[in-house]
């Protein structure tokens, strides 16, 4: 199923619309019980103290006498969005703009909202990133499989001045599999065999072949016992960019940097704390987002599966 923005905004051009839409994607609920009647609740219009939402679960009871209920539900309890404080529809929006990859300064300008806000619903999408990839790790490579391994200095003081130079150096680990296209990311503090090795073992599979350049930390690879998992080869970067003998290269993961590095400094910088949510959330990407619907529609399932009703 392909959307396009003007597509969702017709279906969602509503507050009714949109919890519709949320309903029938499982991120909200369809039904409700009122906790003392035990009877189902109505949705009913609701414009006074919800005005962002518009809607709220109510009794039916309300209006029976001589026991009246009053008891009352916000349409979002329950979900990942039940502290929710913006209008209805532009919790749908704010989806799909994260799966376009729109900067957080063009999404708030194009939707009329804080770039704060903005900002704390995307981290609640990287959230969602992280916990799918704890559910699914990461496997890449296999028999004859190339994998690609670089690390990268991911912050650093240009000109060797600036606030930079005081910071610990921010080094990132990087493997792509060139067969199905997706890559892995890992913040480091150091690029020493001990701490690099058992990342390798970790993510790729026996009978990979590992692509590297001739950073000593890699010839490790070379020490497991027979049968070795791994096939090993290296490229030396100050005369070829491609080994003229075996081929190994490194082009593909450095390429893989370059789209990671772009979504950084579209931040303007960023803490240390959440540069690991935003690693996740490139492989996430890789992983689930071949076009914009597709990331749309992935992000949806794996929030309703994140928060099940």
């Amino acid at each position: 199923m392909s959307f396009t923005f003007f597509d969702l905004a017709a279906s969602v051009n509503s507050q009714w619309s949109a919890i519709s839409f949320l309903q029938s994607k499982g991120l909200v609920k369809s039904l409700q019980i009122c906790p003392a009647c035990n009877i189902p609740m109505d949705l009913m219009p609701r414009t006074g103290r919800l005005p962002n939402i518009g809607y709220s679960w109510r009794c039916p009871n309300r209006n029976t006498r001589p026991s009246r209920c009053y008891i009352e539900r916000s349409v979002l309890q329950g979900s990942m969005f039940s502290d929710c404080n913006i209008d209805i529809r532009n919790i749908i929006c704010l989806m799909y703009e994260w799966a376009c990859k729109s900067p957080i300064n063009m999404t708030g300008e194009r939707l009329g909202m804080a770039e704060q806000t903005v900002g704390r619903y995307f981290q609640d999408f990287r959230n969602i990133c992280t916990w799918k990839l704890m559910q699914d790790p990461i496997r890449l490579g296999g028999p004859d499989r190339v994998i690609e391994i670089d690390e990268s200095l991911f912050a650093r003081a240009k000109y060797n001045h600036g606030h930079a130079l005081h910071r610990p150096q921010q080094w990132v680990f990087a493997m792509f599999d060139t067969t199905c296209k997706q890559g892995y990311l890992r913040l480091v503090d150091q690029r020493n065999a001990d701490t690099l090795i058992p990342i390798i073992q970790q993510v790729a599979r026996p009978g990979s072949v590992i692509h590297s350049d001739e950073w000593a930390a890699y010839n490790a690879l070379r020490n497991f016992p027979h049968p070795q998992p791994y096939r090993h080869y290296t490229v030396n970067h100050q005369h070829h960019y491609v080994d003229p003998v075996t081929h190994c290269t490194t082009n593909h993961v450095e390429a893989h940097w370059s789209r990671t590095k772009k979504i950084v400094k579209q931040q303007n910088g960023m803490k240390r704390t959440v540069i690991p949510t935003y690693l996740d959330q490139q492989m996430w990407y890789d992983r689930y987002r071949m076009d914009v619907s597709s990331g749309f529609l992935n992000l949806i399932v794996h929030i309703s599966q994140r928060y099940p009703l």
